[in-house]
């Protein structure tokens, strides 16, 4: 998936999720809990 203002990587049981829009001080904006939600969503099918 193509992520806007996070980063996601996958360490076998463990997702990091980080903020990467520093043009916007890393401000959370509504597409950024967007992507933060379907992050979480493909973590969670990954376990």
């Amino acid at each position: 998936m193509n992520w806007r203002d996070i980063e996601y990587e996958n360490h076998g049981q463990t997702a990091v999720i980080t903020l990467n829009c520093p043009e916007k001080l890393n401000a959370v904006r509504i597409s950024t809990l967007d992507e933060i939600v379907a992050a979480l969503d493909m973590a969670g099918r990954h376990r």
